[in-house]
């Protein structure tokens, strides 16, 4: 019987390996193109620099990028995926809230991310990264930069 099992476990998994998906949008790609390890630093609005770390691995059979994100000791989280070709992105800040983002502009080296409107968030009644830009200078460096909501503001 133990054989038995294992044979049906090995067509199962079998069923469920990679199989022929459409190409990646270049939305998609660009964050693919990030996997590894990054270090940095942050400059904020009040002139404080702060140590920052990313790693981006790809997960799902390539269908999600996952980054871990540590600012200033701070832990965070950013999924990338694709629904119907459509770039897919959520933030998990350390400021309590969970935004999701689309892709506003795709040039070159360039990615700029705005809110998506079906967030549900509101300038002014929460904190929440309202969006991120990023360009890439070379295959060892990039630039991000992010502008956050702030309650009152």
């Amino acid at each position: 019987m133990k054989g038995i099992s294992k044979l049906v476990l090995a067509i199962s998994l079998g069923a469920f390996s990679t199989g022929v998906f459409a190409q990646d949008s270049k939305e998609f790609s660009f964050f693919k193109s990030m996997e590894g390890k990054w270090e940095g630093v942050q400059t904020r609005d009040t002139g404080e620099v702060v140590k920052t770390q990313s790693e981006f691995i790809i997960l799902s059979d390539g269908n999600t990028v996952l980054e871990r994100l540590v600012e200033d000791g701070m832990p965070m989280m950013t999924t990338y995926s694709e629904e119907e070709g459509v770039l897919v992105v959520k933030h998990y800040c350390s400021l309590g809230t969970e935004p999701e983002f689309e892709a506003a502009l795709m040039g070159g080296s360039k990615m700029s991310l705005e809110l998506s409107p079906m967030s549900g968030y509101v300038s002014g009644e929460a904190n929440f990264v309202n969006s991120i830009s990023y360009e890439k200078v070379s295959t060892s460096e990039y630039i991000v930069a992010s502008q956050a909501s702030v309650e009152g503001a």
